[in-house]
């Protein structure tokens, strides 16, 4: 019993031997259709022969860079505007903001121009100043931010405000990244001074 359980074993094996060997060959031949020249003046494997420029790599398209008050149109007629920021005073009871910090507010204001509803739930501005140091969003009792929530209709706008608060001495510019809905919209820069 045990000797026919082993040649079982062993036949097994070896029939799964000769399917990943026949399978490694398929592979092997794939690829090498694949590297095959495609073009005139192509080389074997994706290599550019002398003389001839490489194409140059894709890249990632870099956010639109707008001053604030500018409104941009996506393809689909979503537009988005971020007002200059405007001086903001927080009140006693402010998270977020430290004595000597700058504080500023700015409304967005994103109108669904497309034939279908959008989430404004995750359009959260990422605010920098001049130097890239991350400013922080400041919230208090007189509703200094107000986030966005929920969906706008075709043909609706929504308005927003942001507070934030820049490390002391960054009175100079100041820099705002926004998409209407993340992983959906590109984002947009506005950009211009503090005061």
């Amino acid at each position: 019993m045990t000797i026919a359980v082993s040649v079982t074993w062993l036949v097994v094996l070896v029939v799964a031997a000769r399917v990943v060997e026949r399978t490694d060959e398929a592979t092997r031949d794939q690829e090498a259709v694949s590297a095959a020249p495609d073009e005139p003046g192509a080389t074997a494997g994706g290599e550019t022969p002398p003389g001839i420029p490489p194409e140059p790599e894709p890249t990632e398209a870099e956010p639109a860079v707008l001053a604030f008050g500018a409104t941009p149109t996506y393809e689909d007629g979503v537009k988005v505007t971020v007002s200059k920021p405007a001086p903001y005073r927080p009140d006693a009871f402010a998270a977020g903001y430290e004595k000597g910090d700058t504080a500023v507010r700015v409304t967005i204001t994103i109108v669904n121009g497309s034939g279908k509803a959008i989430d404004v739930t995750t359009a959260l501005p990422d605010v920098r100043d001049a130097e890239g140091a991350q400013a922080s969003a400041v919230f208090d009792g007189s509703r200094a931010t107000e986030m966005f929530r929920g969906k706008v209709l075709p043909g609706k706008r929504v308005k927003a405000g942001f507070a934030f608060a820049l490390p002391a001495g960054a009175d100079g510019e100041v820099r705002l990244e926004l998409a209407p809905q993340l992983l959906v919209y590109e984002p947009t820069i506005w950009t211009g001074p503090v005061k």
